[in-house]
């Protein structure tokens, strides 16, 4: 008898070490982690003081993306979750972003603070709004242990937003829904970036309070998913939620979707299968569905010319200054590679301002004359100058409804730039008035004489390439409002000029 008991109580002693020893790795593995966190926070708090915006946001998301995939719930992960509301309200000013930031911070650490030297009246007024919604927990043994993004033990329907994802990877939203409540059903209505519309899916149960559902992998593709969750009851009515349809959770998606990966079956929500068949499915150009763009704009311009001889008096030489390019159109159309990356062609059209030639001196109407060339638009008729080109534009910013981008490309064609020149007013004989400035006010000028103004353009071109930047607003699911500059460069016969454009652009 003492021998077995003496048996029993040597194998617990090798059990009890053995799991001892086991559970090392994981301990030392967690604790690498939570010095990677801590380094990460560092490097985004300097980038942020030295105002590296961006930097700061990219590196905070992927330390809580880092988080999130180790299952780690901490007062570092509190303190970057403080961290981004802080980076993104500089960025953008919101305070509803800032608050759920804080709720995040909070569902990890209750007792985690805004540092001080970063507080103002507007991040405080977040705080307070956040600590409201999330309850205070009363001890560690009395409440429920939130796992994922689910806020639990809080006693009323919560939600907390991922504040990453991977793209082309499935993304996994939780609720918790109270004991007490009457749920019957829950819908979490998602978007991608640029769409209207909301696609329902219905969350399943996971618990007796916990409701759980993934947006599929291929939804996961572009900077940003739009949702909104709804608890409804037998009689469809809401009775929790998290986020409105004109207020919605976002979650920021990192990196770009791996098409290959979504083909191959992998990275796919629940449901959807593996497969292994050999239909691939066609992968639309960018993350809505569309392949094709149309910008129609119009705008004006103001370029620098280094000298030149004007058009309709090729005798005269012009002084190096700026000058004014007057109204254009431009139609510019394209094919969307990527959901950054967009190839196009360009035609840009230059007004042309009345002007009387019929009373340029016969000495002026030789070749290449401004009567030679009032209808330079590649010999289509029209009056005025045109531009003909490519340009490759590469979407970098996408924040909610509102896109950046940077563009560059090249070309044929001339821009017309005006000139006032000065007409002496009288002929040889100083008192006929000149002919072209008949119906011309007269300047008295003691120096140079009496003279008029007169309208003249250079015409610089034929090539040129140029760079320029960007914006975009959707106002529907295939309109957009845009906002465009570009600066080019035009040889052989030297120019400068800006373009400012203003108009809409479809996608299809």
């Amino acid at each position: 008898m003492k021998r077995l008991t003496r048996l029993t109580f040597v194998a617990l002693m090798m059990a009890a070490s053995g799991t001892a020893v086991m559970s090392v790795p994981s301990v030392a593995v967690a604790q690498d982690t939570e010095s990677k966190l801590e380094g990460m926070l560092k490097q985004a708090t300097e980038d942020y003081d030295v105002l590296m915006i961006g930097d700061a946001k990219n590196k905070l998301q992927n330390a809580i993306g880092l988080a999130q995939s180790e299952g780690i719930s901490s007062p570092v992960v509190a303190e970057l979750y403080v961290m981004l509301a802080i980076v993104e309200f500089a960025e953008g000013r919101d305070e509803a972003k800032a608050k759920e930031r804080f709720v995040s911070a909070l569902g990890h650490d209750y007792d985690v603070s805004i540092p001080p030297h970063y507080k103002n009246p507007s991040l405080e007024k977040a705080m307070a709004q956040a600590r409201q919604q999330v309850p205070e927990p009363k001890d560690d043994s009395g409440s429920e242990q939130g796992q994922g993004n689910a806020q639990a033990g809080s006693g009323k329907f919560e939600h907390t937003p991922p504040a990453t994802a991977k793209a082309g990877e499935p993304l996994e939203l939780e609720a918790f829904v109270p004991a007490d409540m009457p749920v019957y059903r829950v819908f979490v209505l998602h978007r991608r970036f640029g769409e209207n519309e909301f696609e329902k899916l219905e969350m399943k149960p996971t618990g007796t309070t916990r409701f759980a559902v993934e947006i599929p992998a291929e939804q996961v593709r572009t900077s940003q998913i739009e949702y909104y969750i709804e608890a409804v009851d037998r009689a469809g009515n809401v009775i929790g939620q998290a986020g409105t349809q004109t207020s919605p959770m976002n979650t920021t998606v990192l990196g770009s979707s791996d098409d290959q990966k979504v083909v191959d079956g992998q990275g796919k929500g629940k449901g959807q299968g593996g497969g292994g068949g050999t239909e691939e499915p066609e992968v639309p150009a960018d993350a809505s569905g569309h392949k094709v763009y149309v910008m129609v704009t119009g705008g004006s311009g103001l370029g620098f010319l280094p000298g030149g001889n004007p058009t309709a008096h090729p005798e005269r030489a012009v002084s190096g200054g700026l000058a004014p390019a007057f109204g254009h159109g431009m139609l510019d159309a394209g094919y969307m590679i990527t959901d950054n990356a967009h190839l196009g062609m360009y035609f840009r059209w230059q007004f042309s301002p009345p002007q009387d030639f019929s009373r340029i001196p016969a000495e002026s109407k030789g070749g290449n004359s401004f009567l030679d060339t009032k209808d330079e638009c590649f010999g289509l008729g029209m009056p005025g100058d045109c531009l003909l080109g490519f340009k490759y534009r590469w979407f970098f910013k996408d924040i909610s409804r509102f896109r950046m981008y940077s563009s560059t490309g090249a070309g044929i064609g001339r821009v017309r730039h005006w000139l006032r020149l000065k007409e002496s007013y009288y002929l040889e004989d100083g008192q006929t008035p000149a002919p072209q400035c008949e119906g011309k006010d007269r300047v008295e000028d003691p120096v140079v004489g009496d003279f008029c103004y007169v309208r003249d353009t250079v015409r610089p071109g034929w090539a040129h390439f140029g760079v320029g930047a960007g914006a975009m607003w959707p106002v529907h699911e295939n309109v957009e409002l845009a906002a465009d500059g570009y600066l080019i460069v035009l040889v052989p016969e030297t120019g400068i000029n800006f373009d400012l454009n203003l108009g809409l652009n479809f996608r299809f």
